[in-house]
C-alpha cells in the first residue's frame, strides 16, 4: 500500500541507533496484534548507524527506515538544549520532526511511539486518531506552576494567566496519537521548541521539559488533547488494572524505567523500589523477553541471555523476599 494514501496511519519511533532492536521488537509486537489496521510502520535515526543487516531487518519486517538528515528537511532541532534531567541524546526531538515529515508524505494522522514499548493486545483505531484533537493520549492532571512554570513563561506562551496551567492535562509522550494535518498546518513544531526553550532555561529547569512544553501547546491549542484509556501507556513501574476474566489491562508495557529487560535485571535499588511501590517492574520482563528472543538477532543486541521461568522465578524470588524482609 502507498504511504502517500491518507485514510491509513503511521506509526513511528524516533531516536539514534542504539535504539534499533529494542524499537525493532517494539514495532513487529505493535504489527502482530494489529494487521486488522490500516497501519504502514517509520523508524528514524541517522544513516551513520545505519548497517546492511539493519536495512535487510527492516525491509523483511515491513518497516521504512528514514534517516535523521532527511527528517531535518522538515524542520530542525539543533538548536534545542539536551534536558538535564534526562539520558536521552539529541534525537528525542526528532520525534517532533517526524509529524511534518509524514504529513508532507500525505498522512493526516500518526502515532509516535517510544522504543521500549511492547505491544500486547490490539488496537483500535478511533483511540488512534481524531479529526478533531491535536493529540490523543492516556492524559492526568498537573500541577506546570508547582513543576516549576512561572507568570513571565507562561505569559511569553501566550497565557493570560496562570489558572489554567494549575490542572494541566499531562501526558506521558512515549504514545501518542497526533493529528499531522493540524500539527503541521498551525505550525506546532515552533511552538513545541518556543515552550521547551522557556522550560528548560528556567533556574531550576522545569522537570521533564520536553513532556510539559508537549502539554502546554496541547493546552494553548483549540481541541489540544483527548484521554485515551490507560491501557494503551500503562508504566512498568505501575501494577495493571485487572479485568473481569482475569486477565491485566494493558495493550502496550511502557519500560520507562533504568531496568531495561534487555539489560540484566539490577536490584541496586531493590528497598527503595519495595518502599516506592515499584518492584512490579520485574514482573514486565519476561513477556518482553518471550517476545524478543524470537528473533534471531537477540543475541547480537541483548547481552544476557533470554530469560527462561527459573530466571524469571529467581528475579521475583528477590523481589518477593525483599517484600517479605521490609514486611510490606
Amino acid at each position: 500500500m502507498s504511504p502517500h494514501v491518507p485514510d491509513r496511519v503511521a506509526i513511528y519511533v524516533a531516536g539514534d541507533s542504539n535504539i534499533f532492536f529494542p524499537a525493532l521488537v517494539a514495532i513487529e509486537s505493535i504489527q502482530r496484534h494489529n494487521r486488522h489496521l490500516p497501519l504502514d510502520y517509520y523508524l528514524f535515526f541517522e544513516e551513520e548507524g545505519l548497517t546492511g543487516e539493519m536495512q535487510a531487518e527492516l525491509h523483511k519486517a515491513g518497516i521504512r527506515y528514514v534517516a535523521s538528515s532527511e527528517l531535518a528537511k522538515h524542520g530542525d532541532t539543533s538548536d534545542l538544549a539536551p534536558m538535564v534531567d534526562s539520558r536521552w541524546p539529541e534525537h528525542v526531538f526528532h520525534n517532533w520532526i517526524a509529524p511534518n515529515y509524514l504529513a508532507s508524505l500525505g498522512y493526516k494522522h500518526v502515532v509516535k511511539a517510544d522504543f521500549d514499548l511492547l505491544c500486547v493486545a490490539p488496537y483500535d483505531l478511533a483511540d488512534l486518531v481524531s479529526d478533531s484533537h491535536l493529540f490523543s493520549a492516556v492524559t492526568f492532571p498537573v500541577d506546570l506552576v508547582h513543576q516549576g512554570v512561572n507568570e513571565g513563561m507562561a505569559r511569553n506562551l501566550g497565557f493570560e494567566d496562570l489558572a489554567p496551567l494549575k490542572r494541566s492535562p499531562y501526558f506521558n509522550v512515549g504514545f501518542v496519537g497526533i493529528n499531522a494535518e493540524r500539527y503541521f498546518k498551525e505550525g506546532l513544531l515552533a511552538k513545541f521548541k518556543q515552550a521547551y526553550k522557556e522550560l528548560e532555561s528556567a533556574n531550576p529547569p522545569v522537570p521533564n521539559a520536553e513532556q510539559a512544553a508537549t502539554a502546554l501547546i496541547a493546552l494553548a491549542a483549540d481541541n489540544g488533547v483527548r484521554h485515551i484509556d490507560p491501557n494503551y501507556n500503562v508504566r512498568a513501574t505501575t501494577v495493571p488494572s485487572v479485568l473481569a476474566d482475569g486477565r491485566a489491562d494493558i495493550r502496550n508495557i511502557h519500560y520507562l524505567t533504568h531496568n531495561k529487560p534487555w539489560k540484566p535485571a539490577n536490584f541496586t535499588y531493590l528497598d527503595r523500589y519495595v518502599a516506592a511501590e515499584r518492584t512490579c517492574v520485574y514482573m514486565y520482563r519476561d513477556i518482553w523477553h518471550k517476545e524478543a528472543s524470537k528473533h534471531p538477532l537477540f543475541s547480537k543486541y541483548v547481552p544476557i541471555e533470554p530469560q527462561d521461568d527459573l530466571h524469571t522465578l529467581g528475579i521475583l524470588s528477590r523481589a518477593f523476599g525483599e517484600h517479605y524482609r521490609q514486611g510490606r
